[in-house]
């Protein structure tokens, strides 16, 4: 009986726990501090919150599986609930309102006409909605995504009802434990075409670039993806700009949030690793800091110093733009002559801020060209600017995108095969000196050459360094077609049979010694008679002695006739090259020798050979290599090269 009374007790929790966990309140109901409202999907959570451990109360919105906590929408943020005994419902006239313990209210709606039969819903969007009856799901009286706070979520309309004056923007919260209004703002400005502005107070920190029928031309990475739609309403009733979930994966989670410092970031939620993802950040970087170049200077991150003049201009303060200030900006180099001025384009760029500007929407290029051309003070594009030009940036993938800079004829540069580009005054470089665009492209220009030689080098010292490796893989043989087309076929010997006709080098067979090393006599299986000189490991000479011996034996080969050059194999890192063939007799003079082998390797590589009697076996090829003289080959009339 027991066991039975505790199921029943435990099931009527579990359903009253579910009974509480609904998405919708109608007018009466009453929403104490430690209830919540949870919207049908079970994403988003409606209820009161504390920070820090404060006594401060707020009514919020926030991701019910999410952790650690993030608040996308506080009611009564400028308007802290202080007592427990407080709470959210819909009062009498239709407004819902956060009251305090007295039932005063501390928060309302605000809106201008009583409502029957209210009905308040917490969507599957995070939007708090309310409206009239149950079942009236698409006319909403009011709703939180008209109000947001410090973030965005998907479907939110982020912009202006112009049919009844409603902004639509996002403010910082004080602090990180303070969710009341901050110093910034993030907004969509219609001061001529649409942008968005995040601004300190008045002051304006960051903009998007105006709306040109594609994109905000200042952050072009804001395009539709895999997972988003970016859109942007601009009619006579709307302007405004959304992002929605395209359906691939409906469960994606994303916001965009604005920091208490006026940072923007948005974000995705990543299930496996259980944090948020960041997807973009603005501003990204300096020249996105608004007018950081100053009046008519251009912003390109893609340098250092970033700030320069527009063409045309020169700094106003030469002095404040070598130390990296440029916060005065730039002035015409030659004042405009009204009727002669020519107009130059520059592509990639974000376009100039609306300020002192005008727009004719109905009016071609030509038209707007001559237009400008009329008002003296006129700046540039279809877009009339006028004055001074504020918060230009580069943009190297911005696509065809032209501003028509106005100059003095003057100021026309020449065809650029007839006259380098000149060095404008004043124009910054890395050293704070005069510099140019067209200097700039000289230094990319430069820099393409420079790789490419760089990458000639680089590949012919890989064939290089494979010639080399796959010589000495062979054993050191080098074919006799590919290194020695030029010469006459030569024989060739190989180690085994000049050990054996020297008895391994035996000592009896050594018949004098030189600066190069050893020269011993021995005969061949077909009973000729050789001389070989054998380079000593303590020998400082190599290849030069080598050329100059044979170059030696060539000169006098109307005396031997008889004398040629032979090629011998190569054993590991030891070369045997090219030997001259003389008589025997010769050998003896002043220990002279017209055969001499070059030291192809490093000689730190290979051992020292102590005992020229080493048998076969055991014989260590890494060791001294060896040079043959015969009697059977003519002498070339070129030079042969080293085999290595």
């Amino acid at each position: 009986m027991s066991l039975l009374l505790l199921f029943f007790c435990t099931c009527l929790f579990l359903f009253s726990k579910t009974s509480n966990a609904k998405d919708t309140m109608v007018q009466k109901e009453y929403l104490s501090v430690n209830q919540t409202l949870v919207s049908s999907g079970q994403t988003f959570k409606l209820g009161f919150f504390n920070t820090n451990n404060t006594k401060n109360l707020y009514l919020g919105i926030w991701y019910k599986n999410i952790t650690p906590t993030f608040v996308v929408w506080v009611a009564n943020r400028n308007h802290p609930l202080t007592d427990s005994a407080g709470g959210f419902t819909i009062a009498n006239d239709g407004n819902i309102v956060v009251v305090n313990g007295s039932k005063i209210v501390i928060w309302s709606s605000n809106l201008s006409r009583s409502v029957g039969n209210p009905v308040v819903q917490l969507l599957e969007t995070g939007n708090l909605a309310l409206k009239e009856g149950l079942h009236d799901s698409a006319n909403y009286i009011w709703q939180s995504f008209d109000y947001p706070t410090n973030t965005r979520l998907p479907e939110m309309k982020f912009g202006w009802d112009l049919k009844i004056g409603l902004n639509r923007y996002l403010t910082s919260w004080k602090n990180v434990n303070d969710p009341s209004v901050g110093d910034y703002t993030y907004g969509m400005d219609l001061i001529g075409l649409p942008q968005l502005v995040v601004r300190n107070g008045s002051i304006k920190k960051f903009r998007s670039g105006v709306w040109n029928g594609i994109q905000f031309d200042g952050i072009l990475n804001l395009r539709p993806d895999e997972i988003f739609n970016y859109t942007m309403v601009l009619n006579t009733n709307e302007v405004y700009a959304a992002f929605e979930n395209k359906g691939s994966d409906p469960s994606v989670i994303a916001r965009e949030s604005m920091n208490e410092e006026g940072i923007l970031k948005r974000f995705t939620w990543d299930k496996q690793s259980m944090k948020w993802s960041d997807m973009s950040m603005f501003p990204r970087d300096n020249c996105d800091n608004y007018n950081h170049c100053g009046v008519n200077g251009i912003c390109d991150i893609a340098f250092f110093p970033p700030c320069e003049c527009l063409r045309g201009f020169k700094p106003i303060s030469q002095h404040q733009w070598s130390v990296n200030n440029w916060t005065d900006g730039c002035v015409r180099n030659t004042s405009l002559e009204c009727g002669s001025d020519i107009f130059e384009p520059i592509k990639g760029i974000k376009l100039p801020d609306m300020v002192n500007f005008s727009v004719n929407k109905s009016m071609s290029l030509e038209e707007c060209e001559w237009e400008c051309t009329r008002n003296c003070s006129c700046g540039s594009g279809c877009i009339l600017w006028y004055g001074d030009l504020f918060d230009s940036r580069s943009f190297s993938d911005a696509g065809e995108q032209r501003l028509f800079l106005r100059l003095a004829l003057s100021e026309e540069e020449p065809p650029i095969s007839e006259v380098e580009p000149p060095v404008s005054e004043g124009e910054p470089t890395f050293e704070g000196q005069p510099t140019s665009k067209a200097m700039k492209e000289k230094s990319r220009v430069l820099m393409k050459v420079l790789l490419s030689v760089s990458s000639g080098v680089l590949f012919f010292c890989l064939v290089i360094f494979l010639i080399i490796w796959k010589t000495r893989r062979t054993g050191g043989v080098l074919n006799v077609k590919e290194g020695q087309k030029e010469d006459l076929e030569l024989p060739l010997f190989d180690l085994i049979t000049i050990e054996t006709a020297t008895n391994n080098f035996s000592h009896t067979h050594k018949i004098g010694e030189g600066g190069y090393g050893p020269v011993y006599k021995g005969k061949t299986s077909q009973g000729q008679e050789i001389a070989v000189k054998r380079l000593s490991k303590d020998s400082g000479q190599g290849n030069t002695e080598f050329k100059n011996e044979q170059d030696l034996v060539v000169s006098n080969s109307t005396q031997y006739p008889s004398t040629g050059f032979l090629d011998l194999p190569i054993f590991g890192r030891r070369a045997a090259t090219p030997a001259q063939q003389i008589h025997q007799s010769e050998l003896t003079h002043s220990g002279q020798s017209a055969s001499l082998n070059a030291e192809a390797a490093s000689p730190t590589v290979s051992p020292a050979v102590t005992s020229p009697a080493t048998s076969s076996s055991a014989r260590d090829y890494n060791t001294d290599s060896t040079a043959v003289v015969s009697s059977s080959s003519p002498v070339p009339q070129t030079d042969t090269t080293s085999a290595d």
